[in-house]
C-alpha cells in the first residue's frame, strides 16, 4: 500500500509503470513456457499413443504413464491460467498507477494496491503449480525421483517464502535498523 501511495502521490508513475512492466514480462515468459510444455507433452501423447508409451519408471507401473502425463498437462494448464490472470491484473494496475490521487478520478491507492496484490497472488499460485508440474514430470520416472524432487524443493521454498521482518533486521550489529525494500 505504501508503494502505491508514494508512486501515485509523488507522481512517480514512470517508476511504477516500469516496475509493473517487469512483472508483466515475467508473467508472460512463464506463461509462454507453460503453454509450450503443454503443447510438447500433448504432441508426445498424440504421436505415440498411450498404448505405445515407453516404460520410463524403474519400478512396476501402478498408474499408466499416459495418466501421469495428463496430470502434468493439468498442472501446466492451471499454471498458465494463473500467470495469465497475473498478467491481466498487472496490466490493469499499470493503467491505474499513473493516475494522480485526486478526487476527480475516484481511484485510491488502496484500490490500486488491491489490484496489484491480486496479480501477485496469481503469480505465486502459478509458481506453485509450476513447481507441482515439475514434481509430476519427475513422477514419470517413478515415485523415488518425485520424492527426491519434493525433498529438494521444500527447503528452497521454505527459505524463499520467509523473509525476516524488516523491523527485526539489524544492520550488522551497529544498532541501526536496516531499511527493507
Amino acid at each position: 500500500l505504501k508503494w502505491c501511495q508514494v508512486i501515485m502521490s509523488e507522481r512517480r508513475d514512470i517508476v511504477g509503470v516500469q516496475t509493473l512492466r517487469n512483472q508483466m514480462m515475467s508473467s508472460s515468459l512463464v506463461s509462454t513456457v507453460s503453454i509450450t510444455i503443454i503443447a510438447l507433452v500433448a504432441a508426445f501423447l498424440v504421436n505415440l499413443g498411450t498404448s505405445k508409451l515407453p516404460h520410463l519408471s524403474l519400478a512396476p507401473e501402478v498408474i499408466p504413464i499416459g495418466h501421469k502425463m495428463f496430470v502434468v498437462i493439468i498442472c501446466f494448464i492451471i499454471a498458465f491460467f494463473c500467470f495469465m490472470q497475473s498478467l491481466r491484473a498487472y496490466n490493469h494496475g499499470s493503467y491505474l498507477i499513473g493516475l494522480p490521487l485526486e478526487a476527480e478520478y475516484y481511484v485510491t491507492a488502496d484500490y490500486v494496491c488491491t489490484i496489484l496484490n491480486r496479480g501477485a497472488d496469481y503469480y505465486t499460485l502459478g509458481s506453485r503449480f509450476f513447481y507441482l508440474a515439475l514434481i509430476t514430470l519427475m513422477w514419470l520416472f517413478g515415485s523415488i525421483p518425485a520424492a527426491v524432487m519434493v525433498l529438494c524443493l521444500l527447503p528452497v521454498l521454505h527459505r524463499s517464502d520467509r523473509a525476516p521482518h524488516p523491523h527485526l533486521h539489524h544492520n550488522h550489529g551497529r544498532g541501526k535498523r536496516a531499511v527493507s525494500a
